[in-house]
């Protein structure tokens, strides 16, 4: 039994009689209707002011709370759900309901002023024993905390990228079921400067030593038996920790032959200002391979077992092959292609002789310069006959060719020397009537235009005892040279052959220049 009293500043009081323990009042509202469907107000409580001066909005219900039927009624169910109603310049409506799964729906925002800090799934300001989601955007002013060993973070609506915590290890990204490539971790700078993102690993320890590793970035796969290797790696570490002297290195390491994983190239700081030092290969059967040039601008090659005085020459396989140091006042000499040291012959430790050979040679004119060996092939020769020249018996042609080292660069006195003989071999064509060869000395530069109007010659000798009027035949020469034989540093060499006849049978030579420094 309960009382109900008017009280004039309170309203009315409801209040039970029963003062036993546990003996609450109850106010039930009650529908007297027989049957009900969904969406049927069961009762209600209202909140108004119906005599607010301000009229208008301000009559209106400003607040209710509503039992509603979420289904119709039967037998074995009375689904409803309690809606909650309030009013900004409306009548009240519903803002707030608690089904009656006990699922509840707000149309606003929850704020929960309680600062209690989260430190496990049971605590916090808000706390669910369910899963929690979200269809927008997770902002936390601080920490994210992922208590299991085993926690994802998935991405993507087929949850195909996942970021996956491995205990006591790290992280892993994985790509499921993704086209090859994937996945990738892109570092992204949009800023419009001359800065670019940069991937810091941070070694923050105690006690630096030298040798302490900074940061590894290794490359695992697995072999055909399904055993999982380290087939490359980097790894930068400390080379030198000492205040003001701070050094590092850089290693990059593969797996040889064996799976060890083995350091192919080292950049290591020096002990000096400005000094990087660089190591490639591992052990002696490595090959490191240059496509381009390989530029020395300061200092020198070191390989390894090479002496003051070595040279180095590319061998038939492409290989720098060292040639040791020679004897004082050898030469060197070249058996087929390889080079060699050998005892200069002939004359005193000051000559040199230049030795003109192997070379093939046709003329176009008359009087025409040519560098000397020329093209490669054959030993050399000339013709007394070209196509548009006229021959008869009285035609004498003359071709002078300027003398070249080996390399095909024209042989320049580096410093005043003499020239002291000429020796040659010449077979003659069969129409070769007459063959004569004089050397000159010469300044200037030869014109391959068939002119001589940038060469100024001075004939060193009144012609090589080498003519003869027999067709056909081997001629050996050896003419002393005395006359304006002497040559001044950047005075080059000129040869002359003349013939006549009207043959054009061809006349090869072998030529041989003797002379010593001055």
């Amino acid at each position: 039994m309960g009382i109900i009293t008017k009280n004039t500043t309170s309203g009315l009081i409801v209040k039970s009689e029963n003062t036993g323990d546990n003996k609450p009042v109850y106010l039930t509202i009650q529908t007297g209707e027989t049957t009900i469907i969904a969406d049927e107000v069961i009762g209600e409580v209202n909140f108004q002011v119906p005599d607010e001066a301000s009229g208008t909005d301000a009559l209106l219900v400003a607040a209710g709370i509503s039992a509603v039927a979420e289904d119709t009624f039967a037998n074995d169910a009375n689904p409803t759900k309690l809606s909650f109603k309030t009013a900004a310049s409306e009548a009240a409506a519903e803002k707030m309901s608690l089904s009656s799964g006990g699922n509840l729906t707000l149309a606003g925002r929850i704020i929960i002023d309680d600062a209690t800090e989260a430190t496990s799934t049971t605590d916090g300001s808000l706390q669910t024993d369910g899963g929690l989601s979200v269809a927008k955007d997770v902002v936390a002013g601080n920490d994210l905390l992922l208590l299991s060993d085993s926690s994802v973070i998935k991405f993507g609506e087929a949850s195909e990228i996942t970021l996956t915590h491995a205990a006591d290890v790290g992280l892993i990204l994985e790509a499921n079921g993704l086209p090859a490539g994937a996945p990738n971790f892109t570092l992204k700078n949009t800023n419009a400067d001359a800065t670019g993102a940069r991937l810091i690993f941070l070694k923050d320890g105690t006690s630096v030593a030298d040798n302490d590793v900074i940061g590894n970035i290794d490359f695992v796969s697995e072999d055909d038996g399904d055993n999982a290797h380290t087939y490359a790696s980097i790894v930068a570490s400390v080379s030198d920790m000492t205040g003001g002297a701070e050094g590092g290195k850089l290693t990059f390491n593969v797996a040889e032959h064996d799976g060890t994983v083995t350091a192919g190239l080292i950049l290591a700081d020096g002990d000096a200002d400005g000094e990087i030092d660089v190591t490639i290969g591992a052990g002696a059967n490595s090959v490191t391979t240059i496509a381009g040039d390989l530029d020395v601008p300061n200092g020198g090659l070191n390989l390894g077992s090479d002496a003051s005085g070595d040279m180095y020459y590319r061998n038939g396989s492409g290989v720098l092959t060292r040639i040791a140091v020679g004897s004082d006042n050898h030469v060197m000499t070249l058996d087929g292609a390889v080079p060699g040291w050998e005892a200069a012959s002939g004359g005193g430790d000051n000559e040199f002789h230049i030795a003109i050979q192997g070379f093939t040679y046709s003329h176009t004119s008359n009087t025409y310069f040519r560098t000397i060996p020329g093209s490669a092939g054959g030993i050399g020769y000339w013709t007394t006959a070209e196509a548009g020249q006229t021959t008869n018996a009285t035609d004498t042609l003359t071709i002078d060719f300027q003398l070249a080292g080996p390399s095909g660069a024209t042989f320049i006195a580096p410093a005043a020397c003499t020239i002291t003989e000429l020796r040659g071999y010449i077979k003659t064509g069969s129409g070769a009537d007459i063959l004569t060869a004089r050397l000159y000395k010469a300044t200037g530069t030869d014109d391959e235009t068939g002119t001589s109007d940038a060469m100024t010659a001075t004939q060193m000798n009144a012609g090589a005892a080498i003519s003869a009027a027999t067709n056909g035949k081997c001629f050996t020469f050896s003419e002393s040279i005395s006359a304006n034989n002497s040559l001044s540093a950047g005075d080059s060499l000129l040869l002359g052959f003349s013939a006549n006849g009207t043959s054009t049978q061809k006349n090869y030579f072998t030529i041989t220049i003797r002379g010593a420094w001055s």
